[in-house]
């Protein structure tokens, strides 16, 4: 296209005229700044350019140096809160975009064109796709930037991105370079601090664990304030699944917090403990707390959302809360209770189950929607008497930093040509890894002690126990036990062994759960071995992506592994290859994340 040489050769020569003509200003921008707050002039963001390549935006600095990094400025809980005196000024003006002349004159952006997104907001990216907007260099101002600007939504931006570039031209440029003046000089476009929080949907999520524990909904609340709503967890002190406080959280420590832009409210609890008594008493202070919570709280959100983990008790506070304020209240159900409870506690009392059912009939009852992780729940919850209208599959997906990745070789996990399994994760009973030492018996015996290796990388109140079995059946050669890991570090783990492991007890309840890890193996491309039946047997039978044996059968899993490492290397990348493919296809996250847009319109 002629006109992009024209365009080019336009922002060399204004570029360089901006340069010497604001000089003036920028000294007195730099001494405003050092000023005003400690810390750098510039401020460096990583965007996406032209082809989503990535390159470094330069800005002049406006905000604190402990803000949130990577989160746009008007998705942040209460934003004025980070930004300083000056930068104040600088947004006001858009003086703050004047470095963005040098990125300019090296032919990373260009003068006009769709602004920058951020390299995590996959949602802009995405939709800049379907118009071909992520093909020409972004643009210090555009089309988008003149008709709406920080109001816009991802959508329509995007679409306006697209209506610049199919009509890309000198006379558009020239509107827009003018139009931008203008917007600046009334400040036209910019949504800052209280006015921004007033238009933003408010999402309540209520879960009994949040970070820095490790769950999926720390993800899904991160996402939902990168598409613009506000967000706020009510939830309780971390101590998941060591049953103590973690370091520097406490009744009296970091109460409130924020993370990636999500406002976190921590209530008291117990700690869970070792034992049942501290277990029973953890979930139940979660109840109290958030019942007290409920009535003296100030918060006015638009949305409950419950992430709906063991215990299913944690969801009260959250429909108390709902129908307090008379708005929808969505629970996504992780587990089934109260069938779970009997199977991991081993309660088999009617009149104590009977009680844990009626409350769990007026969870279900008084939830506007209710979301599952497999659809094996949909049944099962159809069966209390709850519309099957009220039900939808919403399946896990599984965190970005889950994929494939080249095989390298890590400190944790020995390479002596054992082939190594790999088990990660929460360690307890539900887990059902007590198969694990006999089976490795088994596989002793069959003359493979040297060449299977069992990575065991997690923490959990099982772990001490299975520590005991694996060296009472003096198979301790055979285990390698790795502490907990954060969750980034575990596709170097993965991509490090030969095949993932998971597995749960025999169960009803089990047969119908997808375990969450499960997405997380699949979406880094490794072979599966799975102890487990139902729903997991499905998945791995219909992707290929693994085998699968009924739970406690310790005969069958040492076959399974003895024929699986036996496989020549081009069958395990078959495997492998057919998990990432399955991911992508059914664990969509993008896809997952838009579905449930339409619940908060």
């Amino acid at each position: 296209m002629k006109y992009l040489w024209v365009k080019r050769l336009f922002d060399i020569l204004l570029s360089l005229f901006g340069l010497i003509v604001f000089s003036p200003v920028f000294l007195g921008v730099v001494i405003a700044i050092k000023l005003d707050t400690e810390g750098p002039v510039l401020f460096r963001q990583k965007r996406v350019g032209i082809h989503k390549t990535n390159f470094n935006i330069l800005k002049f600095r406006t905000m604190r140096i402990d803000t949130p990094k990577d989160v746009p400025k008007h998705m942040l809980i209460n934003p004025e809160q980070w930004i300083t005196r000056t930068g104040r000024f600088l947004r006001r003006t858009s003086l703050d975009e004047l470095p963005q002349i040098w990125n300019v004159l090296t032919g990373q952006m260009t003068i006009i064109g769709p602004r920058p997104a951020l390299w995590n907001q996959e949602d802009l990216i995405a939709e800049r796709d379907k118009y071909g907007a992520n093909d020409i260099k972004p643009g210090v101002t555009g089309w988008a930037q003149i008709n709406g600007r920080d109001g816009l939504s991802v959508e329509v931006k995007a679409k306006m991105d697209g209506e610049y570039v199919r009509k890309m031209g000198f006379w558009l440029d020239f509107k827009c370079f003018f139009k931008s003046f203008i917007k600046v000089f009334k400040h036209i476009g910019v949504i800052e601090g209280k006015r921004q929080e007033e238009k933003r949907k408010h999402i309540l999520i209520v879960s009994q664990y949040y970070y820095p524990e490790q769950f999926r909904i720390n993800d899904i609340s991160t996402e939902w304030v990168k598409k613009g709503y506000k967000v706020t967890v009510v939830t309780g002190i971390p101590n998941y699944p060591q049953g103590k406080f973690f370091e520097g959280y406490g009744l009296f420590k970091k109460r409130k917090d924020e993370n990636n832009g999500v406002n976190i409210i921590r209530i008291p609890i117990v700690p869970r403990g070792k034992n049942p008594v501290f277990l029973g008493l953890n979930y139940i202070s979660f109840v109290i707390s958030g019942f007290f919570w409920k009535i003296f709280t100030g918060i006015r959100a638009d949305y409950v959302f419950i992430f709906g983990l063991s215990p299913i008790l944690q969801a009260l506070p959250g429909v108390w809360y709902a129908r307090k304020r008379k708005i929808p209240c969505y629970l996504y159900v992780q587990d089934l209770w109260p069938e779970s409870l009997e199977m991991v506690s081993g309660i088999s009392n009617k009149r104590i189950l009977g009680v844990i059912g009626r409350i769990v009939d007026y969870i279900y009852q008084h939830c506007t929607m209710i979301f599952t992780t497999s659809e094996s729940f949909l049944e099962a919850i159809a069966m209390r008497n709850i519309p099957r209208n009220k039900l939808e599959y919403w399946p896990q997906y599984a965190e970005d930093f889950y994929m494939p990745i080249p095989k390298k070789k890590v400190g944790e996990i020995p390479e002596d040509g054992a082939f190594n399994i790999i088990f990660t994760g929460n360690i307890g009973n539900a887990q059902g890894l007590d198969i694990l030492p006999e089976t490795a018996e088994r596989l002793r015996a069959a003359g493979f002690e040297k060449k299977i290796r069992f990575n065991i990388v997690g923490d959990g109140r099982y772990r001490e126990t299975l520590e005991a079995l694996v060296k009472n059946k003096d198979v301790g050669g055979m285990f390698n036990f790795i502490p907990k890991q954060p969750p980034d570090r575990i596709p170097h783990l993965l991509a490090a062994s030969d095949a993932a492991f998971l597995c749960l007890t025999p169960s009803p309840v089990f047969a119908k759960t997808i375990p969450a890890k499960l997405q997380s193996y699949l979406a880094c491309g490794i072979p599966v071995i799975a102890s487990a039946e139902g729903e997991t047997e499905k998945i791995l039978r219909v992707s290929g992506a693994g085998v699968c044996v009924p739970p406690k059968d310790v005969g069958g899993l040492a076959e399974k592994i003895i024929e699986i490492c036996s496989k020549p290397k081009e069958e395990m990348y078959h495997m492998g290859n057919n998990a990432s493919n399955f991911s992508r296809n059914y664990f969509s996250k993008t896809e997952l994340l838009n579905k449930m847009d339409r619940y908060f319109e």
